[in-house]
């Protein structure tokens, strides 16, 4: 599983074997690693691919990573994930949570202060990476679903009824609460501090609307087009990276631009279904321009999924979402 996992201010007997828990592989063909540290009342692991997470320690604070973090600021740019770590340990010991404006990318993150009994959760811009806690007997525990969090024995997982009209009502549970009663999501942009009890949250990124601003249409065009191409080629440097691709303008733009960014062709995949009025691999197949895709069955016979390797041009995509 990947993602990052722990506690504060609950005494766990098992210690490291219960992180392991919380974090374990789901499949046979999982490649993932975990990683794990614990005290008398607090606890925290991270696990996920290689590359993609990191369990660092410095000036008494223990950080847990996942993602694909990346630091910016004037005198400073990394990417490596202990790197990254190192700077927001500093920065944390020294600022607080005003640290995290210095974090970019997609990412889950928990700064740890046992001594303190103190912990700081936060996730992205968009939450792409998630965090699930609950408070509970006086302490917090978190981890990246709710299955995860509940592996914990001093966890409850008791349906919310509200949420569960919710959900058969918008086809969603609404954030950040959880079909479950007492566990919740951290929202995209925030933090939760958790120290002695209290807990509280705050957004540490907000967007920045400019209403008067006066660009012409072209200028934001080039402006949206180069930001999105600056963005397919930083995650895709030095990767063997795909895309999936349902056919839409969003996945048709990204797999256009990622085969732009490595001179080849993308490597796209896609999920069909045999089931008519569902099934989009007739669009997947006109972005890929031709039906070249290895098929492959998934159990039951009810799904597919399918690989294409000939998308080379982030023109279609482009033209599918800007009407060129």
């Amino acid at each position: 599983m990947s993602g990052i996992a722990g506690w504060i201010g609950l005494p766990s007997p098992s210690g490291t074997a219960l992180l392991d828990a919380m974090l374990m592989q789901p499949a046979a063909n999982d490649r993932s690693k975990v990683a794990s540290l614990a005290g008398p009342a607090h606890g925290a692991g991270a696990g996920g691919l290689a590359g993609t997470w990191g369990l660092y320690q410095g000036r008494g604070l223990i950080a847990a990573l996942n993602g694909h973090p990346f630091w910016r600021r004037p005198d400073q740019n990394t990417n490596d994930m202990a790197a990254v770590a190192a700077h927001l340990l500093d920065a944390f010991a020294e600022q607080g949570t005003d640290a995290l404006h210095g974090l970019h990318g997609d990412y889950a993150v928990a700064l740890a202060d046992p001594a303190r009994g103190r912990v700081v959760l936060a996730v992205d811009r968009m939450s792409i990476r998630n965090i699930i806690y609950t408070l509970t007997h006086g302490g917090i525990v978190f981890g990246p679903t709710c299955d995860a969090v509940a592996r914990h024995p001093r966890v409850r997982r008791d349906i919310d009824p509200q949420r569960l009209y919710d959900y058969l009502y918008f086809h969603m549970v609404p954030g950040p609460a959880t079909v479950f009663r007492d566990l919740k999501r951290v929202p995209p942009g925030h933090c939760v501090e958790f120290e002695q009890g209290k807990c509280s949250v705050s957004a540490h990124w907000r967007p920045r609307f400019v209403e008067d601003a006066h660009a012409d249409f072209a200028t934001l065009k080039r402006e949206f087009r180069d930001t999105l191409a600056s963005a397919v080629r930083h995650y895709s440097a030095g990767a063997n990276c795909g895309a999936f691709l349902s056919g839409g303008t969003d996945s048709s733009t990204i797999s256009g631009l990622l085969g732009a960014a490595t001179s080849a062709p993308a490597q796209t995949f896609s999920i069909g279904f045999d089931s008519e009025g569902f099934d989009e691999m007739h669009y997947a197949r006109i972005a890929v321009s031709k039906d070249t895709g290895d098929q492959s069955s998934m159990p039951g016979g009810e799904r597919r999924v399918e690989r294409g390797a000939d998308f080379r041009s982030g023109d279609l995509g482009f033209r599918l979402s800007l009407g060129r």
